[in-house]
């Protein structure tokens, strides 16, 4: 009976000990998940920037070239559309 007892005891200090560390895992875990969905957030936003960068370099490049040739002149009346998630300029017929 006395080591009944004893592997009783000894079973739920194992058990008990297990659920710890694992809530602990969970833990660390959710902090992975939340830590990569972050990650991947600045990622979109760091390609949006970069188009945007390079969307302007090409459009001064063409606009240099454009005003270096004759019979070039600026445009008020060129629409255009921006990324993802601001407003569209461009009016749809």
């Amino acid at each position: 009976m006395k080591s009944f007892i004893i592997g009783i005891i000894f079973t739920l200090s194992v058990f008990g000990i297990n659920k710890y560390y694992l809530s602990k895992i969970e833990k660390l875990e959710d902090q992975i998940r939340f830590e990569k969905k972050q990650v991947e957030i600045c990622r979109k936003q760091l390609r949006k920037k970069m188009a945007e960068y390079y969307n302007k370099a090409n459009f001064k490049k063409i606009e240099l070239e454009m005003l270096n040739k004759e019979n070039m002149e600026h445009s008020k009346e060129i629409i255009y559309f921006k990324l993802e998630g601001k407003e569209k300029n461009a009016e749809e017929n």
